[in-house]
């Protein structure tokens, strides 16, 4: 074959290459990828289309107000409260889609009422590297453990969440950087694990080489 040829066509090659993996490699989208429970997920969305149906799927935040995470208290006055703060995607907004296909990516940490300074220290946490796994309060009784805590729903409805701690567990930090795009959030957040996920009958499901790219941190 004619060396012309063939440069072009390793050239052709090498430009096509470059533009299959722009979507997955130039942080341009917001998503979240792995296998959950031998199956696998893959839900992609422009980062400028957050909190907006028509976009794939919907990124909200965990966080309901500008400044303040999200505390659970057990009872008025209670000085065990618990506050999380991290990125909540959807697959979709479609009707009756909600209830299934999201996950939720948190850390939680225990404080009391007048915990000062809560969101600066909650942001504290989010350093790259690697990151314990903690335990979330879902009633009076439980336990608060300061780390991870992840909370996926799948296709059929049913919650896995990580509420055991396992030592082969891995979750990790990628990045945390300034937002690119349109959005009243202030990072983007990278972050890749393996560990397995429980629903409420002790059933679980191994997670693995999961990436959740999102935003964090409300304006």
């Amino acid at each position: 074959m004619n060396p012309k040829l063939i440069n072009a066509a390793l050239f052709l090659t090498i430009v096509l290459a470059s533009f299959s993996c722009k979507k997955t490699d130039d942080n341009s989208y917001f998503y979240v990828r792995g296998t959950f429970g031998g199956s696998a997920v893959d839900w992609t969305s422009p980062r400028n289309t957050s909190g907006s149906s028509a976009s794939k799927f919907w990124v909200a935040f965990v966080e309901p107000g500008a400044s303040m995470p999200l505390s659970y208290p057990c009872s008025a006055g209670d000085s065990d409260y618990q506050y999380r703060m991290g990125t909540y995607i959807f697959e979709s907004l479609e009707p009756g889609v909600g209830s299934r296909n999201n996950i939720a990516v948190n850390f939680v940490r225990s404080g009391t009422y007048s915990f000062n300074n809560v969101t600066a220290e909650m942001k504290s946490l989010f350093t790259n590297g690697p990151k314990t796994f903690g335990l979330h309060r879902y009633s009076c009784t439980d336990p608060i453990v300061d780390g991870i805590v992840i909370t996926y729903t799948d296709n059929s409805g049913v919650v896995w969440r990580s509420d055991n701690q396992n030592p082969q567990d891995h979750f990790e930090q990628i990045a945390l950087t300034d937002k690119h795009g349109i959005g009243t959030y202030e990072k983007d957040w990278k972050v890749k694990f393996n560990c397995k996920l429980y629903d409420a009958s002790g059933n679980f499901i191994n997670v693995e080489n999961a990436e959740v790219f999102g935003p964090v941190f409300i304006q």
